[in-house]
């Protein structure tokens, strides 16, 4: 799922086979370029994420940093579609996502035109989610303390009044692969916007596949369903499902 630590994998045992002792300066070079080339775009990334890691360490705005790092690895970096021009919601919105499959994948909320708040755990990913955006882009959740619910509820009661939000829907217990939605979708966020009287819009991110640590598709794209206000909780959840589906291409 996570392709840094395969990134870093790669560079210790380069690091290993180079100071082998039968390793000579000729082959020492071929080795190394050879590596350099298959893993160029992968070092590129591993690189920009470090150097905004230490910006964001400095001080520098996270909210500035976030976006630029997301337009530069997201967009510039990869084959970026989407279908914002005739589908973006006019209103403020939650969005309700599938779930990422690798760290790129959670700056996508950042390409938006809009600002969103997104929904997130306090988890070691979800704290490193928060780098990408100032505290008032974020909606922590204790998993640890329970009762979340109603607490959920009054955030997002007042935060839809200033912006829109980013909800994880797709139920990451029991996603095993890439190509395979975690069903049943989430309820809890459904219950919320229904109750609130808050549209809602499903929203499309494909997974970026690496193996081995190296990007093995360099197509990305975000697609936005229906924006929709929840007459029927059953036929919401449906009509998200059958659109993750379709875009999945799940039969």
């Amino acid at each position: 799922m996570f392709f840094i630590p395969d990134i870093i994998l790669s560079i210790l045992i380069v690091y290993i086979v180079i100071n082998l002792k039968f390793f000579n300066g000729k082959f020492k070079e071929i080795f190394l370029l050879t590596w350099t080339v298959i893993y160029f775009k992968s070092l590129f990334i591993l690189f920009t994420i470090i150097v905004w890691a230490l910006k964001i360490n400095l001080g520098f705005d996270r909210d500035i940093e976030g976006k630029k790092i997301t337009k530069t690895l997201l967009i510039e970096n990869l084959n970026f579609e989407n279908n914002f021009e005739n589908n973006f919601p006019k209103c403020k919105t939650i969005f309700v996502v599938n779930y990422p499959w690798n760290e790129m994948e959670y700056l996508a909320m950042r390409i938006l035109p809009v600002d969103v708040c997104s929904i997130a755990t306090s988890s070691w990913v979800g704290n490193l989610v928060k780098l990408s955006g100032n505290k008032d882009k974020f909606i922590m959740i204790d998993l640890k303390k329970g009762k979340n619910y109603d607490k959920l509820k009054d955030a997002i009661s007042e935060k839809i009044k200033t912006m829109s939000l980013w909800c994880y829907v797709e139920n990451c217990h029991s996603r095993i692969t890439k190509t395979k939605l975690g069903l049943p979708l989430r309820s809890g966020i459904f219950n919320i916007a229904q109750n609130l009287n808050i549209p809602i819009t499903p929203v499309y991110v494909s997974h970026l596949t690496f193996k081995n640590g190296i990007l093995t598709n360099e197509n990305f794209k975000i697609q936005l369903g229906k924006t929709h206000l929840i007459s029927s909780l059953k036929q919401s959840i449906r009509y998200t499902t059958k659109f993750f589906q379709h875009h999945k291409k799940i039969k």
